[in-house]
């Protein structure tokens, strides 16, 4: 990332990129090229990971989706069951 997109002269054509970066700055404090990159790879890499979490958690709070996953773990069969077999 430092390599090809952050440097200076192509940075600015970057969408976004201004108002982004200020962003970032405004908790951090002045960042150089090399901090930037590794902020920006931490946000990604934090986002990546937490995403599907997020999606698991929400859906639980829903009382038809908790009643729903009940019955489905009351239906499976027992394990005395496979192992009487």
């Amino acid at each position: 990332m430092v390599n090809r997109l952050l440097h200076p002269g192509h940075i600015e054509h970057i969408a976004g990129f201004g108002p982004f970066r200020h962003l970032i700055e405004s908790f951090r404090g002045p960042l150089t090229v090399q901090a930037l990159a590794s902020t920006i790879f931490g946000l990604y890499s934090g986002l990546v990971y937490l995403t599907p979490i997020a999606f698991l958690v929400a859906p639980a709070r829903s009382q038809s989706v908790r009643s729903s996953c009940r019955l489905d773990i009351f239906s499976w069969p027992s394990t005395s069951a496979f192992l009487s077999h």
